[in-house]
């Protein structure tokens, strides 16, 4: 069993002290496989109990068996922050811990083969219509105004009235791509199968590998790990990363970059004739 499949499936379930022992598993990886639960337990300063019952949560049969999946985890790449000297640097620590753990999840759960079939899809299509609700509907207008710098002509939608009005002119030609973390949103899922049934390509970028969204879409592209909606840590995260990732391998192709400094050099020659 793949331990941190098994913690990103799992992680909204874990107490508040569960989810920091989660992080600095994530972050440890294989360099844990040898250290008893009492070493672990004073490294954490969580208990051996609270350990065992954090094992259990995970589908593992006790501690032993918890370790020889940790021996074929990757080692870490940066080490894991430390330190509570005060409630401030114990919560800033907490979050950049969560950031790195979604950061590691990404960039080894990266899908070369579907990347660049979302990137050919996005160089092909003659427009793309970008959807999202709530806190991913801004991230979808953030996709889209990228691609539109770059030259690309796209729509973004955060409401199901425009995504309705998109889907009624969509064509064979176009690209589609819904934006959810969760994969699970109602209107964008429902704009997604009529968007296909128009005929359109579509796609999806989402953290939860049994959304919904996943078996809708043409080409689904799943990215970092679900992050608790308890928490005050920026859920759309992990979609931006991959984003990002997109964004830069586009940026590749001398044409998009050309437009996209042209672009730049536009919108700085406005603010410094208002600045005059």
């Amino acid at each position: 069993m793949d331990v941190i499949a098994s913690i990103e499936a799992n992680y909204a379930l874990l107490s508040k002290t569960e989810q920091h022992l989660a992080l600095y598993v994530i972050e440890k990886g294989s360099e844990l496989a040898d250290s008893r639960i009492e070493e672990l337990a004073s490294a954490t300063q969580i208990s051996s109990a609270t350990i065992s019952r954090f094992v259990r949560k995970l589908q593992f049969k006790n501690y032993e068996h918890f370790k020889l999946a940790l021996a074929k985890e990757p080692k870490p790449v940066h080490p894991l922050l430390g330190g509570n000297s005060s409630p401030v640097i114990s919560e800033s620590i907490q979050v950049f811990n969560t950031y790195q753990a979604v950061i590691h999840k990404a960039q080894t759960s990266l899908d070369k083969k579907m990347i660049q079939r979302l990137l050919d899809g996005i160089q092909s299509a003659e427009r793309i219509f970008i959807y999202g609700m709530g806190s991913s509907g801004l991230t979808a207008i953030e996709f889209s105004q990228r691609l539109m710098r770059m030259g690309l002509t796209t729509f973004a939608a955060q409401d199901d009235h425009m995504m309705t009005i998109y889907n009624h002119i969509l064509h064979r030609e176009d690209l589609v791509i819904g934006i959810s973390s969760e994969g699970e949103t109602v209107e964008v899922n429902q704009s997604l199968k009529m968007a296909k049934k128009n005929g359109a390509k579509t796609a999806a970028i989402t953290c939860n590998a049994s959304g919904r969204i996943v078996q809708i879409v043409d080409c689904p592209l799943i990215t970092g790990m679900r992050l608790p909606i308890t928490e005050f840590i920026n859920s759309q995260f992990p979609l931006m990363y991959m984003i990002d990732v997109l964004c830069t391998l586009l940026l590749e192709d001398k044409c998009y970059r050309w437009n996209i400094e042209r672009t730049i050099s536009a919108i700085y020659a406005i603010k410094t004739n208002y600045d005059d």
